[in-house]
């Protein structure tokens, strides 16, 4: 389930190159962006981002939205 999520919330990212060459990776569904110089290290941070905000949502018990009809259910433990 999550390597389903992580999986659709990569290729829901929007791409762009920025005008002074730069890259832009965002995924709308989260609010998750950032831009960088290098392509390689804009992909690694996005990803890292993706993961962090997955980690926090789930520890508060915070409601993923769906990407790509996959989805996290977060459960309280008993």
């Amino acid at each position: 389930m999550l390597t389903e999520y992580i999986q659709a919330a990569i290729d829901s990212i929007n791409w762009k190159v920025m005008d002074d060459g730069s890259f832009y990776a965002e995924i709308p569904l989260l609010g998750l962006h950032i831009n960088n110089a290098h392509l390689e290290e804009c992909q690694c941070r996005i990803r890292e981002m993706l993961e962090e905000h997955i980690v926090v949502s789930l520890s508060r018990h915070s409601t993923l939205p769906a990407i790509g009809g996959v989805e996290i259910v977060a459960k309280e433990s008993v």
